[in-house]
């Protein structure tokens, strides 16, 4: 899956109390997000941002003053023929190393294996239609060939979409309407050392998978917080 981005995503990311501020907050611990987005970088949708919704304000429910809360209706994320994603058979978001997404390829990833992570903690809650998971994934260095962090949430805990691409061995689990916490294993520090994407979230439609055209889903939606990376 290539990422693309829609739009600059600074307005999106940034809450009206002050900013990303991506610092470490102590030698053990990396805030990723807990009230406002606190790596430094940004955020941005794929492979498209068409048909979906991503904002770091809401207030219905949050465990900080504010969570994420990511909407997906199903429908194709981009309207480019051909792309992948553009049959509606994904959509997700990264919270990224850099600003905008015109940096994202040609800057170093974040350096965070000084502090020996070995895990990455999180809150979610949520409601997926049926036959659509979410895959989280979780310290990336798309330069190294290196187990990516990485778990499949369902109504059921029946998918798994890791396995692939590098991914770990997949940690099937459950995702219902109220606030539980999840934990994502890091199994290699050379995985941090230049970490371009802290935290992913993908919406996987599993009907598209297959010779022939299935209709669209109905998508889901999911709410995030207090993302933090552990020793």
């Amino acid at each position: 899956m290539l990422p693309a981005c829609n739009r600059s995503p600074i307005d999106r990311v940034r809450s009206a109390s002050g900013g990303a501020v991506g610092t470490v907050t102590s030698a053990t611990t990396f805030v990723v997000f807990s009230s406002e987005l606190r790596t430094g970088g940004g955020a941005f949708e794929y492979p498209g941002g068409d048909n979906q919704t991503l904002s770091f304000e809401d207030r219905s429910d949050p465990l900080s003053n504010r969570s994420i809360r990511y909407f997906w209706n199903g429908q194709p994320a981009t309207s480019v023929p051909g792309l992948s994603g553009s049959d509606g058979s994904f959509a997700g978001f990264t919270m990224m190393h850099t600003i905008s997404e015109s940096q994202y390829a040609g800057t170093p990833g974040r350096n965070l294996s000084a502090h020996a992570y070995s895990k990455i903690t999180f809150y979610a809650r949520g409601v997926l239609s049926s036959s659509t998971s979410l895959k989280i994934e979780g310290a990336d260095d798309p330069t190294m060939a290196t187990p990516i962090s990485c778990m499949t949430l369902s109504s059921d805990g029946s998918f798994d979409e890791c396995g692939a691409n590098g991914d770990a061995p997949g940690d099937r689990r459950i995702l219902n309407g109220g606030w539980q916490p999840y934990t994502l294993r890091i199994y290699s520090q050379s995985s941090l050392t230049s970490v371009k994407d802290f935290f992913k979230a993908t919406f996987v439609y599993h009907f598209h998978l297959g010779s022939i055209p299935q209709p669209p889903g109905q998508g889901g939606t999911v709410y995030i917080d207090q993302i933090q990376y552990e020793q």
